[in-house]
């Protein structure tokens, strides 16, 4: 496991602005290749995405004999010591071990955030 700060050069950016910006691509690969990903969002219809404002974004990557795995946090600060996480966790492996060419990125506009490919 690796962890490591990136994208520091958003910090002050609201969600909405790093929210319409992000984008992810993917491929299965063949055979018994397979990419995932999933985000996981604490928002709530309560809050204003225009007032809360990006702090950090941490990467912590992960790799094992038949996968890559990599998970991104958007960490978001609310003010009076409120805060909220925009998770993003990319999986890319194979069901036999060998490499079928999957992967899963995530992008800010044109700028890789994070990959996880097999």
């Amino acid at each position: 496991m690796e962890t490591t700060k990136v994208m520091q050069h958003l910090i002050g950016k609201s969600y909405r602005e790093i929210v319409d910006n992000l984008k992810i691509d993917d491929d299965q690969g063949g055979c018994c290749g397979y990419a995932e990903w999933e985000i996981k969002d604490e928002i709530t219809q309560k809050l204003n995405p225009d007032s809360a404002v990006l702090k950090d974004v941490v990467r912590i990557d992960y790799n094992d004999e038949y996968q890559t795995r990599s998970v991104v946090n958007f960490i978001f600060d609310l003010g009076g010591e409120q805060g909220l996480i925009l998770g993003y966790d990319l999986t890319a492996g194979s069901g036999s071990g060998y490499l079928y060419g999957a992967f899963c990125t995530l992008s800010f506009k044109d700028e890789e955030i994070a990959t996880a490919s097999y």
